[in-house]
């Protein structure tokens, strides 16, 4: 006789059988960030390779670049053995999964793909790659929804993930540096794609000194900020911090768009002939996906030519009564100043001081030198995976107004001619009144597809220095430029797929007008112009000041009434103007944005663009055309009042380092950023040893060393903290050192 009181939990078991079978056999889906999966020497991930990573869950993608072709692996596991259609939204498109995907692009893929399952122990998998090229905005939004069904089932697997724009380098021209290219930088940031992911819109910086193609930087302080070759700048940027972000937040990228101005055209042309240019980071197709040039001296230009080989040792001619020596004095100091010292001092030099002018970055941009010979063909970016856009910019001797940058050039050639000579102009020696000052419109053209070009009239090819425009005779002229138009980085946005058209955004600035006493236009008609020093006298503060805060610098005037002034930071790290722009004015190097009359006394509001010692000079016209100037030094600390963001190293959060072979390719320079509330731009600071900087790692066995300057080395496999203090403000990044064996792709700046 059987028991009864077995029989309600034999029923139980009974019931729970189809529980438990649907629950082993439920479909799964997951997409994978294939860089997060261990990628052999073959780079050939085979499907029992992926399956694998899939069950060990540590490298689920979160989002992905919008690139067109970095590609994520969506993997589903199901009990059955039909065909399995996955499905994409926003855009995206799905393909049949190459297990050699890594350094091929097969197939663009659709909104749909079937596949077939394999069987791996006990269950069926079915992988498609998904790749979009839909950057997130308005229209767009940021998520891609995946799912997965098998025939005949209405059981569906959805996996949701963000879409990423795709990431901008900014690459300066010659003599630039990380802030040369603020306003496209502000702009792209503030494009709907990138609103919540600024600090993928990122500067680089490379030496002033050494050819854009320059093989190796053996100068002194070599390796630290931005004294290091361009390719190194280019391989610090993608090895050490973008890849090591995007693996760390699981975002599948590799490639992206470079906007690029005058010699750094040159320099992305140099980079995409590196061995390691292309690799499984970009599907073997280059680094670069669209590259903006902008006023880009494809063929080199005459000018370079001109200052190697003609005006480098001459020195002042002209008269002294004259608006060549007041140029001369303000810019070059004393008469026998030699060119080359004179542009050496404003921060342009030929070449390091000391070395011949060949090895100079001003020589790789000669026509028909060897660097220009050498670097690969202009068009080398124009693929089925990427395009090469070209900004072009044509201001004409006789358009009004005239360009300021014309005008000083062809003031400083003629100060080193005397009178019974006649000097060449800027027209003469480019061989053509079409250019942009530097470069000529054919240069800047040279074989670009005539529907990838844009060509702006009016622009400068880089801003001449602002005080420049307070020398009498010049204070009606433009100084408008392609690094600086709103138009022009409406065009580079649109372009870059991040606005629906080439249209900008309202930009105006409407600056305070200074007191009527001080305001007069310097458009009229120049008075002869003299030297009047003695007329001004400038106050300096006694005590440390803060970055970012304004400050009031009493003046002394005497003689005739002051009609205009102009103020000019300078940071002695790198001798040209320090700029930027605040919410309605520039409060830098231009007209000061605030000027106070009391009484006969009179001050002048500045803000401190840099940490450090400051050089501010202050220039003052009057009535009667004199001109005065005066230099100061200011010791710029610090400050958090009205702080908005501090970054240790340009808003990212981790670093990677490779314990190369070689020195320098097992370090890299911290860059630290504030943003400051009442400025427009972000300032980078010249090096961190303003910063108090500690390192959270084991005292007796370190693994990173870094140095005042913010330069870290290093040292031995493992992980460390850097926490920077910026006036009590404090950020952190972390810094994985890796061995080359073990390094993750694209981590090594020269592999085998």
């Amino acid at each position: 006789m059987k028991s009864l009181c077995k029989l309600p939990l034999l029923a139980l078991v009974a019931s729970l059988i189809p529980a438990l079978a649907s629950a082993t056999t439920a479909p799964s889906l997951t997409v994978l960030d294939p860089y997060l999966l261990k990628i052999p020497a073959s780079n050939s991930l085979s499907v029992s390779t992926v399956v694998s990573g899939a069950a060990a869950g540590k490298s689920a993608a979160k989002g992905i670049i919008a690139d067109g072709a970095s590609a994520a692996i969506a993997v589903y596991k199901t009990s059955s053995s039909k065909n399995v259609t996955f499905t994409v939204t926003n855009g995206a498109k799905v393909a049949k999964y190459e297990t050699g995907f890594l350094t091929t692009v097969a197939s663009p893929g659709a909104s749909s793909v079937v596949i077939t399952p394999t069987l791996i122990s006990g269950s069926y998998y079915a992988l498609a790659l998904l790749t979009t090229s839909t950057a997130p905005d308005a229209d767009h939004g940021a998520d891609i929804a995946v799912q997965a069904v098998s025939t005949g089932s209405t059981t569906k697997a959805t996996f949701s993930m963000l879409t990423l724009p795709t990431p901008v380098v900014l690459v300066h021209g010659l003599w630039g540096d990380l802030v040369s290219l603020a306003s496209t930088e502000g702009y792209l940031k503030t494009t709907p794609g990138f609103t919540s992911y600024r600090s993928l819109v990122t500067p680089v910086c490379y030496s002033v000194y050494l050819a854009f193609d320059a093989a190796a930087d053996t100068l002194p302080g070599h390796g630290a900020g931005c004294e290091v070759t361009s390719a190194q700048a280019l391989d610090q940027y993608f090895s050490a911090t973008l890849f090591k972000q995007l693996d760390e937040d699981h975002y599948v990228g590799g490639r992206v768009d470079a906007v690029v101005h005058s010699m750094g055209g040159l320099v992305a042309r140099h980079y995409a002939s590196t061995s390691h240019y292309k690799s499984v980071r970009n599907r073997m197709l280059g680094a670069f996906r669209n590259v903006v040039t902008l006023d880009t001296p494809e063929t080199g230009s005459a000018l370079a030519t001109y200052l190697d080989t003609v005006a480098y040792n001459r020195t002042f001619q002209a008269s002294i009564f004259s608006i060549e020596f007041l140029l001369w004095s303000n810019f070059c100091g004393k008469t026998s100043t030699a060119v080359e010292t004179c542009f050496d001092s404003n921060g342009l030099p030929l070449s390091y001081p000391g070395k011949p002018l060949n090895t100079g970055a001003v020589y790789s941009l000669i026509p028909g030198g060897h660097s220009i010979a050498s670097a690969p063909a202009a068009d080398i970016f124009n693929t089925t995976h990427g395009k090469w856009y070209a900004i072009a910019s044509n201001f004409k001797n006789g358009d009004q107004p005239p360009s300021l940058l014309r005008d000083v050039l062809n003031t400083v050639i003629s100060a080193t001619y005397s009178s019974s000579q006649t000097p060449p102009t800027v027209d003469s020696i480019l061989g053509t009144p079409d250019s942009d000052v530097i470069v000529t419109l054919a240069s800047q053209t040279a074989t670009a597809p005539e529907a990838q070009v844009k060509e702006f009239a009016n622009l400068e090819h880089t801003p001449a220095p602002s005080d420049a425009s307070k020398i009498p005779g010049f204070g009606g002229d433009s100084n408008a430029s392609v690094v600086e138009s709103a138009a022009v980085n409406a065009q580079v946005a649109y372009w870059l797929g991040l606005q629906s058209s080439p249209t900008p955004a309202d930009e105006s600035l409407g600056a305070p007008a200074l007191e009527e006493s001080a305001s007069e236009s310097s458009h009229a008609a120049p008075k002869p112009a003299f030297a009047a020093n003695s007329r001004l006298a400038v106050l300096a503060p006694d005590h440390p000041v803060g970055l970012g805060q304004p400050i009031f610098i009493p003046l002394k005037l005497t003689g005739p009434r002051a009609v205009s002034f102009n103020v000019t930071q300078f940071s002695p790290a790198i001798r040209r103007p320090l700029t930027n722009e605040s919410k309605s004015a520039p409060p830098g190097s231009s007209e000061p944005w605030s000027l106070k009359q009391d009484e006969g006394a009179t001050a002048i509001e500045v803000v401190p663009l840099q940490t450090g010692l400051v050089r501010v000079r202050v220039q003052a016209v009057f009535a009667d055309g004199g001109f005065a100037q005066q230099d100061i030094e200011l010791r710029v600390v610090p400050s958090q009042n009205r702080l908005e963001q501090f970054d240790l190293n340009k808003g990212f959060h981790t670093l990677a380092l490779v314990l190369e072979d070689r020195e320098e390719d097992r370090q890299a320079s911290l860059s630290p950023v504030v943003q400051y509330e009442t400025l427009k731009y972000p300032i980078y600071l010249n090096t961190a040893d303003s910063l108090t900087l500690t390192i959270d790692q084991p005292e007796d066995d370190p693994v990173i060393q870094v140095d005042p300057s913010g330069l870290v080395h290093a040292l031995r496999p493992g992980s460390a903290v850097i926490t920077g203090d910026f006036d009590g403000v404090r950020d952190s990044i972390r810094v994985d050192v890796y061995s080359q064996q073990d390094a993750p792709p694209g981590y090594r700046r020269n592999p085998d």
